[in-house]
């Protein structure tokens, strides 16, 4: 997993697969559900933005 990736983030990322089900009618949420992971696993190209405050 990403070393700038907190558990503040998880929530956020799981809610915006969880936003697409609705849309689909033939689990393509499972395309972005698989993006997601994929992402996380690669070696990132940049830091990313602190999180906001009140966000740890």
């Amino acid at each position: 997993m990403r070393q700038d990736i907190g558990a503040a983030d998880l929530p956020r990322l799981l809610s915006m697969v969880c936003a697409t089900m609705p849309f689909d009618e033939h689990d393509g949420w499972r395309r972005y559900l698989a993006l997601l992971a994929d992402l996380l696993r690669s070696a990132p190209t940049a830091p990313l933005p602190p999180l906001g405050p009140g966000n740890s």
